[in-house]
């Protein structure tokens, strides 16, 4: 078994060198290789969208209805590349929601729409506080409260280039609260305008 293995190695070895000797060398060196980190854009934007604001069972003493549809409006800055994006969200409905959200996602089907149009798949994350007041169900008088948690989850979209700066993305997110929260789950469609610096 020896012997066959010395002679694959030799024959290999040899078939290498006849193949190699008429053409100049191509191998290539550690100290010529390059690396390039992918090419990133900065931008900002403005989101604007509703929520479905959704009640947990511990907040029923207060009344308001279990499911309530607010329209938000928020900032947001962030790092994109030819595949991920990675932004920082503040949104509030002006009213009695308010969040902080990071949110990270990466494109799944490129091209679309002649190359402009992109879906994507991505994760959101952050600081939530659900304030106001309400009537109290057993005492008809208001009772303020704030509440502040945090919320997680995800979101898929849609994301068009209306030029080489500015793009439009159509986004659903779905997030989870924490059990310190009232809210049980948030829901809803954004827009947003960003601009590439």
């Amino acid at each position: 078994m020896k012997k066959y293995l010395a002679a694959l190695v030799w024959i290999s070895l040899f078939v290498s060198q006849q193949l190699s000797a008429g053409e100049s060398s191509t191998q290539i060196y550690a100290s010529e290789l390059e690396i390039k980190d992918p090419e990133q854009y900065g931008f900002i934007g403005l989101v604007g969208g509703y929520l479905d604001l959704e009640q947990s069972l511990q907040a029923e003493a207060i009344y308001f209805p279990r499911t309530e549809s607010k329209g938000v409006a928020g900032i947001r800055a962030g790092i994109q590349t030819n595949v991920w994006r990675t932004m920082f969200t503040a949104e509030s409905n002006f009213e009695s929601y308010q969040a902080f959200l990071i949110e990270a996602d990466r494109t799944v089907v490129a091209g679309l729409m002649e190359g402009k149009g992109r879906i994507y798949l991505g994760v959101s994350g952050g600081w939530i506080k659900f304030y106001g007041d309400r009537t109290s169900i057993y005492e008809d008088v208001l009772v303020d409260f704030e509440d502040y948690g945090y919320a997680y989850g995800g979101n898929v979209g849609f994301m068009y280039f209306l030029s080489d700066q500015v793009d439009l993305s159509l986004e659903y997110r779905y997030l989870f609260t924490s059990s310190s929260c009232s809210l049980e789950d948030l829901q809803g469609f954004n827009v947003a305008l960003h601009y590439f610096f």
